[in-house]
């Protein structure tokens, strides 16, 4: 994705409620793939995103991809020790295993704590370190604290692209909505996402023509937002006039594309959002086909 690198020297921390992160990890988390899998998939990514203050958690197995963003409260730089100007960095990411992710959500269990305590959640991603630490910040001293280590950066010495989640789920939504349709989805994913509906209470479903199950929760100006696809089978249905979903979701996915998003994607307006999803449509397939540049999206 696109923005500027943390200097080593720089830790990025950041603020917002404990159950909704808690919320967005325990709902991502089930659709990441196994260890060794290639390509990125045993990785959870950990976006934020200083500029549109927000934290994003993105990961896919391969077959299903999902994205939940939380809406930050503060954002703040440390550089040295010392309080640095926020402009140093846009945006700071990382990767998690999936029991570095889950560690999380274990020791911040929201239902061990009473709801109307608000509790709330310091993250603080250390990458010259190697670390991301979440404390619960609710009271006058620090609570529950828990210390992770992230992931180095993603490399294949074969040479393969690290598949993007992001693009993924922007792929199904640019898909027409299936006006009527039957699928298939396998047990095995049938599990995987129960467990995203446990943490979402639901799972608002939108099938599209395109052979994907779209899952679509809030928008961009919500406390959380959700999007995740999969792969239904047996697809058969009539095809509606709209796209599976061109909300103000779609700029967050942009800002999470690994390779980034088009020149000038990010300036779009809620006004011409569908005509922002259209022409992001146009620019993965071109990508798809090598492209002007002559290579593929990751």
């Amino acid at each position: 994705m696109t923005g500027m690198r943390v200097p080593s020297t720089v830790q990025v921390r950041v603020v917002c409620p404990m159950d909704l992160l808690v919320r967005a990890v325990r709902a991502v988390v089930p659709h990441t793939g196994p260890e060794k899998a290639g390509t990125g998939l045993e990785r959870v990514r950990l976006v934020v995103d200083l500029e549109g203050m927000r934290l994003s958690v993105v990961t896919t197995d391969g077959v299903s991809a999902a994205v939940a963003s939380v809406l930050l409260e503060e954002a703040d730089v440390v550089g040295d020790g010392e309080p640095a100007d926020t402009g140093l960095v846009e945006v700071v990411e990382v990767d998690l295993t999936v029991r570095a992710a889950r560690m999380i959500g274990r020791v911040h269990d929201p239902r061990g704590a009473r709801e109307d305590q608000g509790a709330r959640a310091e993250v603080v991603v250390d990458e010259h370190c190697g670390t991301v630490s979440v404390t619960d910040v609710t009271g006058l001293w620090p609570g529950a604290s828990v210390r992770v280590r992230s992931q180095p950066d993603w490399y294949s010495e074969e040479g393969l692209e690290r598949q993007d989640a992001a693009r993924m789920v922007m792929e199904a939504c640019a898909e027409p909505l299936a006006g009527a349709a039957t699928m298939l989805m396998p047990s095995d994913h049938m599990r995987q996402w129960a467990a995203t509906a446990k943490e979402l209470g639901g799972l608002p479903l939108r099938a599209t023509t395109g052979g994907h199950l779209l899952i679509a929760q809030g928008d961009a100006d919500s406390p959380m937002l959700f999007l995740g696809s999969t792969i239904a089978f047996g697809t058969a249905g009539t095809r509606a006039d709209d796209r599976a979903y061109d909300g103000s979701g779609t700029g967050v996915l942009m800002g999470l594309l690994i390779d980034g998003a088009p020149v000038g994607a990010r300036e779009g307006r809620r006004s011409d959002e569908r005509a922002l999803v259209a022409d992001l449509s146009a620019w993965l397939h071109e990508q798809d086909n090598g492209g002007p540049d002559g290579g593929e999206a990751a």
